[in-house]
């Protein structure tokens, strides 16, 4: 997975074939940011998982939580994820 920030309340992330773009609401949540995004587009291709664009995209965007540690961004798919994605500034 790919996640670029795009200003102040936009990401993009792609996975397998699938890119897409939200809008994000940033609101604090004890140690983590909770992200609450909303489907901006879609590229129609298919998700990592297999899943059609509409389904994957479904499922992916909901309400995900980040944090920075040790110079790295830390994404977490649920409030109560203890296994992040880990991104590097490039």
């Amino acid at each position: 997975m790919t996640l670029e920030c795009k200003g102040s309340d936009e990401l993009k992330r792609a996975a397998g074939d699938l890119g897409y773009s939200t809008h994000v609401n940033v609101v604090p949540a004890e140690s983590r940011l909770r992200l609450d995004e909303t489907l901006l587009a879609h590229n129609g291709q298919t998700g990592s998982s297999g899943l059609g664009a509409e389904r994957a995209v479904a499922h992916l965007v909901k309400p995900a939580f980040v944090q920075v540690a040790d110079g790295e961004l830390l994404y977490f798919h649920s409030e109560g994820s203890e296994n992040p994605y880990r991104f590097k500034k490039i």
